[in-house]
């Protein structure tokens, strides 16, 4: 059992990510490629990638095995941030760290000698594994990174929405049918017992499209505890899925990334300039022009909320993306 404990202070400060973790996400995606028997969305989603993988991945497997632990520091972030600069905080770990991680790791599963480097903090095998991490990422994440936003926004929209109409702790307990509330403490079903004190901190809640079969969490946090969850896949790969062809129109109309802004607006919104740009992967700067060709055009709409242009998708836009 895992058991997160909230002060009042941590209710406060409870938040959901605004887009996917991609670290998270190549995680628990190298998580779901190894896991036997999986089905549905994420059985189709292997289907996919079958083959298209290039032959660095075989030094992630025995890093991040499907059951039991992996090391903490391939997840440094806490939601909402880009590749790259994930990427530069993992690479950035302590030889310190890295050893501590590796030393948990090596309890459970052999070490291979490229792990044993890893652990000694070796810049040669930190460049290897994020050469790694970059290639799988191109082959299994990129290509569906669409619905993997969408999937996570439609996620968030539904989450608010019963943390204002019925309070936190309903929204807490509807994450996952193996959580509970229970007078200040998140009780969570998990393989191990674990005790989280928030301490003032709050909870930085992580949606993810891999995630699965239930909610995970670092075995150390950090300044900004994270409670990982599945979202429901089936319904916006189902979506996106049967609007493939628009999708394609669309980007040709729009270009592509002006396309995957007004995506992401539809499933985020009201979402503000700075949260559309790690949503998007693209700068503040770069989305702001997006923006401003797509209100011209009356896709979408924008407002000032305490200094900040929130975007929301127009009736007409969402009438294009509905098609």
């Amino acid at each position: 059992m895992l058991r997160i404990h909230f002060s009042a202070a941590d209710v406060l400060g409870t938040r959901i990510s605004a887009a996917p973790d991609p670290l998270w996400e190549l995680l628990l995606s190298l998580h779901a490629a190894q896991t036997v028997g999986i089905a549905g969305t994420l059985r189709a989603w292997r289907t996919a990638v079958r083959g298209k993988l290039a032959p660095s991945a075989a030094l992630l497997w025995p890093l991040a095995r499907p059951v039991g632990y992996s090391p903490d520091f391939l997840t440094p972030t806490a939601g909402e941030t880009d590749l790259g600069t994930g990427l530069d905080q993992l690479v950035a770990t302590s030889t310190t760290k890295l050893r501590a991680d590796l030393t948990l790791l090596a309890k459970r599963a052999r070490l291979t000698s490229w792990m044993t480097d890893l652990a000694d903090g070796r810049s040669v095998a930190l460049d290897r594994l994020r050469a790694a991490l970059e290639a799988y990422h191109a082959a299994a994440i990129e290509p569906f990174s669409e619905v993997i936003r969408q999937a996570v926004g439609l996620d968030r929209e539904r989450r608010a929405a019963t943390a204002v109409a019925k309070g936190l702790g309903c929204m807490l307990t509807t994450l996952h049918p193996d959580i509970r509330w229970d007078d200040g403490v998140l009780e969570v079903a998990y393989p191990v017992e674990q005790e989280v004190h928030l301490d003032g901190r709050g909870l930085t809640l992580v949606p993810s499209f891999f995630c699965q079969p239930g909610p995970i969490t670092l075995l150390t946090q950090t300044e900004r505890p994270v409670l990982v969850y599945p979202v429901d896949r089936e319904l916006a790969f189902g979506a996106l899925r049967g609007h493939a062809r628009l999708d394609r129109s669309l980007a040709a109309l729009l270009g592509k990334t002006r396309a995957r802004v007004l995506y992401a607006i539809a499933a985020t919104a009201p979402i503000t300039t700075t949260d559309l740009a790690r949503a998007v992967g693209v700068s503040a700067a770069g989305v702001s022009q997006h923006t401003a060709v797509l209100r011209e055009a009356g896709l979408i709409t924008t407002v000032r909320d305490r200094g900040y242009a929130v975007h929301h998708v127009s009736v007409r836009g969402r009438s294009l993306l509905i098609g």
